[in-house]
């Protein structure tokens, strides 16, 4: 008897359930499975589901298999170790989006780097804490380094330090031996949207993004030409190299004169929700009906930029309290002082504690049309200054 098809689905939390409805609604039978802060209306959606830890592949492979349907698309928009489960179960079950094994490097940051200087992807200076010497430190080119832990999401636990800094702390070994050090590259920073099918790019979004005030943490994010040319040159030698058939990558790039080098590399999901709305809005497209039809084998369309200067603003809470605000409120002012403006609630509403600890910490994105430049936090002024109200315990 021929198996039932099926789309497995690597988590059902509240970032899932866009993906597990647009599924749904294609007629499509979807499996999913996660632990924690799952989404009631996505658990509600499946027509099968697990209570099961993301980054447990051995787990998610054996209560698939026990299911007794054929697994035909595999898929996610979650990041951190739902990524190398992503990969390894698309792997297993041979799916259109299924990669060289060799790729397969995992969650650790190490591993991570090898693979990008093995095909050309980094030059950038990378050490455990456990292996690096006060010598390595001064004889390395870059003048500032990051620190950061060797598995983790959301750019959390990382810090920035001066050369004598780190000095210091290698001779008073006052880091975790796993500790990940890298040397910091000044030059365009770019969060890239790949998709890869049949061995061609379909689609690399170039979107040139400023960190926000003295972190690492997305701050604006803006379409920018500048440096398309050699980011497609550069990806494109990378998959003629490995031999990718199809695939979807979120990428972090460093574009500087002599180099462009890989921060962080996932193969395999969406990029997060957010930043799927803003691709798609930037191409005027539904992006989330092209990573379907992606990873289901269905040939993707052609991609064309309609709107050139799309920005989106990441708003965070900059008092040490917990705020609450009116979302009309905020959208009208917004729109008054911005133009035509697009909001995007965080679904874990972190306003419900002061400050910012993560990039997850957000507390919604202001999609908008501007030419202003990209290193002015614009929406997240005019919200901090007029439109947050702290609330005291």
């Amino acid at each position: 008897m021929k198996q039932e098809p099926c789309v497995l689905s690597i988590g059902m939390g509240p970032g899932q359930l866009e993906f597990i409805r647009r599924l749904k609604d294609l007629g499509f039978k979807v499996a999913g499975f996660g632990k924690g802060k799952n989404s009631p209306e996505a658990e509600a959606l499946l027509d099968y589901k697990a209570e099961l830890d993301t980054s447990d592949f051995k787990s998610a492979k054996n209560w698939v298999d026990s299911l007794g349907v054929a697994i035909t698309a595999v898929g996610s928009f979650a990041g951190g170790r739902a990524v190398a489960t992503t990969q390894r179960l698309a792997n297993y079950y041979k799916a259109p989006t299924a990669v060289p094994d060799f790729l397969l490097a995992g969650t650790d940051k190490i591993e991570q780097q090898k693979l990008y200087v093995k095909y050309g992807l980094s030059t950038i200076p990378t050490w455990r804490a456990s292996e690096l010497t006060p010598e390595d430190v001064w004889a390395a080119a870059d003048a500032d380094f990051i620190i950061k832990p060797s598995v983790g999401r959301g750019s959390e636990g990382i810090t920035i330090v001066s050369r004598a800094e780190l000095e210091d702390a290698v001779r008073r070994n006052a880091m975790h031996a796993d500790t990940v050090i890298q040397g910091v590259r000044i030059g365009r920073e770019y969060r890239c949207l790949i998709l890869i099918q049949d061995h061609a790019i379909k689609l690399l979004a170039p979107i040139l993004r400023k960190s926000y005030r003295d972190t690492v943490f997305l701050g604006v994010l803006k379409y920018s030409e500048q440096d398309l040319d050699r980011l497609k040159a550069f990806v494109g030698a990378f998959v003629e190299k490995t031999g990718i058939r199809s695939a979807v990558i979120k990428a972090d790039i460093i574009v500087s004169e002599r180099n462009i080098d890989v921060i962080e590399m996932d193969i395999g999901v969406g990029g997060g929700t957010y930043f799927k709305k803003f691709i798609s809005r930037l191409y005027g497209t539904d992006i989330m009906d092209e990573y379907i039809g992606l990873i289901t084998g269905k040939k993707l369309s052609d991609f064309q930029v309609k709107y050139g200067n799309l920005r989106m603003d990441y708003v965070f809470n900059r008092f040490p309290l917990p705020i609450e605000y009116d979302l009309e409120t905020c959208r009208r002012v917004l729109t008054e002082k911005l133009g035509k403006c697009e909001l995007q609630i965080n679904v874990l509403h972190p306003e419900t504690k002061g400050g910012y600890q993560s990039n997850a910490d957000f507390i919604f994105t202001v999609m908008y049309e501007s030419a202003e430049p990209i290193d002015r936090f614009l929406a997240d002024d005019i919200a901090n200054q007029s439109l947050f109200r702290t609330v005291h315990a």
